[in-house]
């Protein structure tokens, strides 16, 4: 078993983070320090001489101490993981094998929260596994109905208008807007290794549309939705916020036959709730991407 060197943890009062247009107070430690805007994560790159086993990664001698409230500074409740989270990942870079450790530097305790101070990894090596599989992907969803794509330049809760449904070449005049689905995967990048790829389709994203109730999109009613920008999240495997293989980030529109689901609607507006509202107005930064 291979074993990393002691990880300490050191740290210092809560520092100012940049969350678009907010400024947040939130905790801070020196030494693999990373804030994504809502979770703070402890992250290295170990250079290994070959892979490892990703699932035998273990922390011995783990320190903790309780994290007061006040400690806590603004950083969100609701994103601190339950109980201690780790994870062993393999990377490639320069012909190098790499081994990247993930740790839950804050988590929540039974009725308190903990802050990791210090611990020793240990892990495996790991051979590689070749394998041969078979899979029926079936069409794609793109190949029925009509779609139309736009780029976004910004991550954050962004607004669709009429005008810009209207720029589309949508016909907004003979539209309900709870038949209207936005769907993307959003910028971050694809596994480096084929066979991790989970998404062969854009997902559907959670929407809510303002003023939908009349059964048409009238001048001042909008739909509301978070998307990601390409280069704008930090991936572990690359060990960087670069997607390698974009530099814009794709969203779809397209008319559906049914209406949108009312508890998918109850979940969007949840999920719009919990996000900081940076409004960034589809009519201005984002255009019609003609061919799809």
């Amino acid at each position: 078993m291979a074993q990393g060197q002691k990880e300490e943890l050191k740290w210092q009062p809560a520092l100012k983070q940049s969350i678009g247009d907010y400024t947040v107070l939130v905790p801070y430690f020196e030494n693999g320090y990373q804030f994504n805007g809502s979770q703070i994560w402890f992250s290295k790159s170990v250079e290994t001489s070959s892979l490892v086993n990703e699932s035998s990664l273990v922390l011995e001698n783990l320190q903790t101490e309780v994290l007061s409230n006040s400690e806590l500074a603004d950083l969100d409740k609701e994103f601190i993981v339950d109980g201690l989270q780790y994870s062993l990942r393999n990377a490639l870079s320069r012909k190098r094998n790499y081994a990247q450790i993930r740790v839950s530097p804050i988590f929540k305790d039974g009725n308190q929260y903990r802050k990791v101070v210090s611990f020793t990894p240990f892990f495996t090596d790991g051979e590689p596994i070749f394998t041969t599989k078979s899979t029926n992907y079936g069409n794609s969803l793109l190949t029925s109905g009509e779609w139309f794509r736009f780029k976004v330049e910004n991550t954050g809760v962004h607004r669709i208008t009429r005008s810009f449904l209207s720029s589309l070449g949508i016909n907004v005049s003979d539209i309900d807007p709870r038949t209207i689905k936005v769907y993307g995967n959003g910028g971050p990048s694809l596994p480096l290794v084929n066979s991790q790829t989970v998404a062969y389709d854009p997902a559907e994203i959670a929407i809510s549309v303002r003023g939908e109730n009349d059964g048409s999109f009238d001048n001042g009613d909008e739909i509301l939705f978070y998307a990601t920008a390409a280069n704008s999240e930090y991936v572990l495997e690359n060990d960087s916020h670069i997607n390698p293989y974009i530099d814009e980030s794709f969203y779809y529109i397209t008319i559906s036959q049914v209406m949108v689901n009312v508890f998918c609607l109850l979940y969007n507006l949840w999920v719009l709730l919990q996000l900081p509202m940076i409004i960034f107005r589809l009519d201005s930064i984002m255009k019609l991407m003609k061919e799809i």
